[in-house]
């Protein structure tokens, strides 16, 4: 597979000041967290023994990540820089998550992306839905 030249991949610096709080966070888990962007491109956050490392050079051989964060780099950018409700732009599609959602859930919470923690729909066994808190 050709390697992108440097002009070609995505700004990744916005995520920068998100990795440097991260490292601080209580329950941070070692293992990757991608972003995918919608625009092109992706960054990768390595985290190993409380240490965080950002990529725009994911590695093929690094095996599923934690957390995979989909979208337009600059919404995600929005998001992380407090412009944006995460929370809205999840609900309308346009930010989508794949993996331990309960985890990301509790990294956005301490981040502050999050204001509180989301309340899944779950269906009761009378048929009627209801509401559960993701925080543990």
């Amino acid at each position: 597979m050709a390697r992108a030249k440097q002009d070609d991949r995505p700004n990744v610096a916005f995520l920068k000041p998100m990795l440097e709080r991260a490292t601080k966070l209580e329950g941070l888990r070692d293992g990757i967290v991608r972003f995918r962007f919608s625009d092109g491109g992706e960054a990768v956050i390595r985290v190993a023994r409380g240490r965080a490392d950002l990529s725009d050079e994911p590695d093929s051989a690094e095996g599923e990540p934690l957390l995979e964060v989909m979208g337009d780099r600059k919404r995600i950018q929005a998001i992380i820089d407090g412009k944006k409700d995460a929370r809205l732009q999840f609900l309308a599609g346009d930010l989508r998550i794949r993996g331990d959602l309960r985890y990301f859930s509790d990294i956005v919470m301490q981040l502050g992306i999050l204001r509180e923690p989301p309340r899944l729909p779950i269906a009761s066994p009378t048929g009627f839905s209801r509401s559960v808190s993701c925080s543990g």
